[in-house]
């Protein structure tokens, strides 16, 4: 099982559920985090890497504009589910972690999806060893060199388990620009 990882969903994607018992949205997502932390745990102990898909954070920018709310509102609400995504990973080690985000899909226009740079910041407060980040394969191939990210190597790098494309976080550092020898060989 070397390298195998088993996807599980982050606290922020389960939005379809009903909160009919707890007191306030927070306090909802955080049970939700205890409760997941202990499937996070399960998996991390039989040997297989965590991989946590994340469709929602980004996805639910476009909903929180298209529905009248502000980009301080989606702020807000993704800065909650971060932090219950943190408490969900306290204890599992960030080298057997990997963050799965994407811009989701759904039968209709992505009006207002988010730049990456909208988004980093609360990427990188997950304390994980690997950044997937979907939506990097297709800015980098846009036709209009403007919405491409300055260099692809920016963002991409192979991950053990086979996703084609990441964003590894490297401690400590600001520029994220990788140096040659991190760079890897890639798929």
């Amino acid at each position: 099982m070397a390298g195998g990882f088993l996807p599980v969903v982050a606290p922020a994607s389960v939005y379809w559920l009903d909160n009919d018992y707890y007191k306030t949205d927070e306090e909802f997502v955080f049970a939700l985090a205890d409760a997941l932390h202990t499937e996070y745990r399960a998996i991390v102990d039989s040997g297989l890497l965590l991989q946590v898909d994340d469709a929602v954070l980004v996805h639910e920018y476009d909903s929180i504009l298209s529905r009248g709310g502000s980009v301080d509102d989606y702020r807000r609400w993704a800065q909650v589910r971060i932090d219950a995504l943190k408490h969900a990973l306290k204890g599992i080690p960030e080298e057997r972690v990997r963050y799965h985000i994407c811009w989701g899909s759904w039968h209709g226009p992505h009006t207002y999806d988010p730049p990456l740079s909208e988004v980093v910041g609360f990427v990188l407060q997950v304390p994980a060893r690997y950044y997937a980040i979907e939506q990097v394969i297709l800015r980098c191939l846009d036709d209009d060199p403007r919405r491409r990210p300055a260099s692809p190597l920016n963002v991409a790098m192979a991950l053990p388990g086979g996703d084609p494309v990441a964003w590894r976080r490297w401690s400590q550092r600001t520029d994220f620009r990788p140096r040659h020898h991190e760079l890897g060989s890639g798929r």
